[in-house]
This record gives C-alpha cells, structure tokens and sequence, in this order.
C-alpha cells in the first residue's frame, strides 16, 4: 500500500512559505504525477493552503489540472511549446516557459503570457547565451510579450557552498534587471535555504513538498508524505545454500526465515535497491536478498525480529522507518526518482486530518 499523507505536505508547504517574504509567492511543482504522489491530489492539498501557481513539465499535464482545478489558478509549463501547436496553451490558459527566439516568434501571435527562461549555467532549456546575449543588448524585440515572469533554474543549490550558485545569481540578476517590472523567479526547493537574495518575487519548491530534504547536510526540515508498505504474499524457510532470486546472486549462509513481497520494479522499486535496501518490520530492517523481480521482492527475516510477521502483514520501505533520502543513499540515486518511480499498480490511500 502506498499511503499519502496530504496534512504532511500542506504542512511543508506552509514550512517553506515561512522562509520566504510574505509577498514572495510560493508556487507548486506538480510534474511526474506530482512526484509520484498523484497530481491533482497533491494540487488540491496545496491550493487549500493558499497555492495558485502551479509548475508541471508538459501540456499534458497542464490540461489534466486544467480540466479539474478550480479556474483562478495559474498553470504553468517548464518544457515549453515543444514542437506541437500553440492551440492547446490557448484553449487551456496554460503559461508556456519560453527558452528560445523560435518560441518567443510563436507566442507573439497570441496575447496570452509567459515565463521567458534563461539558461544561466545548466545547459538544458533556455535561452543559450549567445541569445542572451543579444537580448542583454536589445530587449526591445520581448516589448510586445506579455510576460508573467523571468525565470532560470540552479544546477547546485543543495550544495551552499558551491561557487556556480553565486554565480548563476550574478547572472540572473544582470538579466532581470532588464525587466524591473516582471516577476523573477529562481529558487527551487534547495534554493530556497541559499537564503533571501535567492529568494525574488516567487519560489518553485517540488521536491521538498513531499518530504525530501532541500538541506542534505542538515537536517530535514520537511514532514514525510510517503509511506510505502507492500504486503507479504509467502514466507518459507530456506535451506543452507539456497539461492535467490534470477540468476541466483545471494546465497543463504545458514537456514532462513524469508518473505516474499508484492512489490517489484515494475512498481518503482529500482533493481539498484537489490542486495542493498531494507524493508522494515517492528523496527528491524528485513533486508532484501537477490535481485528485485518485475513483480516481487525476497527479504531475509533476521532472527532478531520480536516476532516473525504472517503473510498478509506488511513491510515497510518508506515512511517513517526508513526516509526518502536515506533509501536513495543505499541503493545509488536520488530521491527524486525514487519518488517518481513509484508505479500506478499501487492502491494510494491519502490520508488528512
């Protein structure tokens, strides 16, 4: 089961709106099925805390909170026009992020707004510096463009003390100060605690909403919202030197309790995470032995365990046992994909109080 804690993000969303100025708006980042947890139900949990920008990564996701949101709220899009038509920006009031002079020569035709994005050191979307660069010299051709904000994105904001954050700032500031009229807006999660000259007229936090830690070297100042517990399907006792698992990489030293559970990659659970991550159950890890299946997933039960759970128990992955981060540190990656892994085969329960 895959639990959703909609209190727990509100309250995060009220945790980073405290960070910022009160006339700093704090919008929401939304994209990837709001990070795994179900867009629209984490939309709705932020709009009644106050939120009315939101950010998703393509127009299809725009459309989908289009269609079910309440009207007053913004939506826009971090990838842009694309290379299809303008049409469904138009008839969904969707914001494209504009990154190049092609889409700035599509959008005139309408007079709807838009985010012009510059790339300030990532090297993904926005306008490439020589673009800037001309711009910077002549921005009376971006006259006519009704824009909603100035935006760029940072490559390194939870490291504080890299240099590039400093950096990108200086250069972000010499472009906005081309358009003291227009909103501005640089700080992701993380960027928010480089503190308020980071900070400009609106923040885009996604990641720390639901629950990962914007400030890795300290710690988390976010609730967890995920909590991930899949049910025992069989437990059995294996032998000294059985196998598990395809193609048999962990061998059993002695006789074994194990579980076999209703979770596998298909799910989300990253093949990473086999012969490294642990479930837990009354507080023990139960660790995972084998390699991670489309469809299931081995876990040892250590003998340490005060009682041995039955099947139709669960295990548990994420959640309080167990956080985000720190399951992304054991296996490899980052928490964001384990967050955006997280399948459509699963019963979300959302819970608030």
């Amino acid at each position: 089961m895959l639990t959703i804690d909609l209190s727990a993000l509100a309250r995060n969303y009220d945790t980073l709106k405290a960070q910022v100025a009160p006339t700093c708006t704090v919008a929401g980042v939304v994209k990837a099925n709001g990070y795994g947890t179900g867009a629209i139900e984490a939309a709705m949990a932020l709009y009644k805390r106050g939120c009315r920008t939101f950010f998703v990564a393509h127009e299809t996701e725009g459309v989908t909170l289009r269609k079910v949101m309440p009207h007053d709220i913004e939506i826009a899009i971090f990838n842009g026009l694309g290379t299809g038509s303008i049409e469904g920006f138009k008839t969904h009031k969707l914001i494209p992020c504009l990154s190049s002079q092609k889409d700035v020569i599509l959008w005139h035709e309408t007079s709807l707004p838009a985010i012009l994005n510059f790339d300030t050191g990532m090297s993904r979307l926005g306008f490439s510096n020589t673009d800037t660069e001309t711009i910077l010299a002549d921005p009376s051709p971006l006259s006519d463009l009704k824009l909603r904000a100035i935006m760029s994105h940072l490559v390194s904001s939870e490291e504080p003390a890299n240099s590039l954050n400093d950096i990108q700032l200086e250069r972000f500031q010499k472009i906005v100060s081309l358009f003291p009229d227009t909103p501005k807006s640089l700080a992701n999660s993380s960027g928010i605690y480089l503190g308020e000259p980071y900070h400009f007229d609106m923040v885009r936090p996604g990641y720390a909403l639901y629950g990962g830690n914007p400030t890795p070297t300290l710690k988390n100042p976010m609730n967890h919202v995920v909590t991930l517990a899949p049910e025992i399907l069989q437990i059995k006792q294996v032998q000294a030197g059985a196998t598990a698992g395809y193609n048999s990489t962990y061998t059993f030293p002695r006789d074994t309790h194990i579980a076999v559970l209703n979770i596998g990659y298909a799910d989300g659970l990253l093949r990473l995470a086999s012969n490294r991550a642990s479930f837990n159950f009354q507080g023990v890890p139960c660790p995972i032995r084998g390699r991670v299946s489309m469809d299931l997933t081995i876990v040892e039960l250590p003998d340490t365990l005060p009682t041995i759970p039955k099947e139709g128990d669960r295990l548990e992955l994420l959640g309080a046992s167990q956080s985000v981060d720190t399951l992304a540190d054991i296996i490899g990656t980052n928490g964001y994909e384990i967050l955006t892994s997280l399948g459509t085969r699963y019963k979300r329960e959302y819970i608030s109080n």
